[in-house]
């Protein structure tokens, strides 16, 4: 697999022997490792050990926990990844530590959706763990996010731990994902891939319908213009009658920055020959 990993937003890399410092202050503060395996580390050189042995997994299985790096600004935020869970296994596990300035951005989210479509993708787990302490309710939130199922209690790094599991998605929710994804990025091109030539799209912006790849093109560019939407799904479940209902959270701001609307809808798909045919909007 071909690193970095790179996200709207981030990109996944392995660590170096510049990253230390930021690294040491990140594992050396309490508030961010509160949950996170044993607590913080003591000493820059426990930091240099677990830097060590990110780069000796990698080597022997292909993947580990990588440094994030906030790609605007080039600065180290943390890390994500996949590790064998307690370094024993066999279960790969999916985790991620952010330092505190990171947080409430939905950064965690982002970057350990990378690690999940680098495991069912290029490196080809058949599942992935995560683990959570109970009272992490921010990492709670994230599983949720991932579509990881609960799975009962683990105890794990000395204290109790929720597991949750998942497998590789249906082809229907990796194109969702990926549809969801370009949009974030107004990677329009890409969504546009997604949408099959005739297809039938609301116009939740204005009113009505829009048909066709070139009227849901001119769409977004007049949304775009004037508001600044975010929609990240939560949850995905097939309906009787075959679509795809997909509940998403969507945050809309203006151009300025002034949240507009902060709600959950779900959206309704009719997939065609592997494309989406027709998007409605439940509210």
């Amino acid at each position: 697999m071909e690193l970095p990993l790179r996200t709207a937003r981030l990109e996944l890399r392995p660590f170096t022997e510049a990253d230390l410092p930021a690294a040491h202050r990140i594992y050396s503060d309490p508030e961010v490792m509160l949950y996170v395996g044993h607590g913080p580390v003591r000493s820059e050189s426990d930091t240099r050990g677990m830097l060590a042995a990110y780069a000796a997994h990698q080597a022997a299985h292909g993947y580990s926990f990588w440094a994030v790096v906030e790609r605007a600004t080039g600065a180290l935020i943390g890390d994500a990844g996949l590790f064998l869970s307690q370094t024993i296994g066999p279960e790969a596990e999916v985790g991620y530590t952010l330092a505190r300035s990171a947080w409430g951005r939905g950064y965690a989210t982002e970057a350990a959706r990378a690690c999940l479509d680098a495991a069912f993708g290029p490196l080809g787990l058949d599942e992935v763990i995560a683990l959570v302490v109970p009272d992490n309710a921010r990492s709670l939130r994230v599983v949720a996010r991932l579509g990881m199922a609960p799975d009962g209690r683990r105890h794990a790094y000395g204290r109790e731990h929720l597991l949750f599991r998942r497998g590789r998605m249906a082809e229907h929710e990796q194109l969702l994902r990926t549809l969801y994804g370009a949009f974030n990025a107004r990677d329009v091109d890409a969504v546009i891939a997604a949408l099959h030539p005739d297809v039938d799209w609301p116009n939740a912006w204005e009113g009505g319908r829009v048909r066709g790849h070139d009227a849901v093109r001119d769409y977004w560019a007049r949304q775009f213009a004037a508001i600044d939407p975010h929609v990240e799904p939560q949850a995905f479940a097939t309906t009787e009658d075959g679509r795809v209902a997909v509940e998403v959270h969507q945050a809309v701001r203006s151009p300025s920055g002034e949240l507009l609307a902060d709600d959950t809808v779900t959206h309704l798909y009719t997939l065609r020959d592997g494309l989406v045919e027709r998007m409605d909007v439940v509210e």
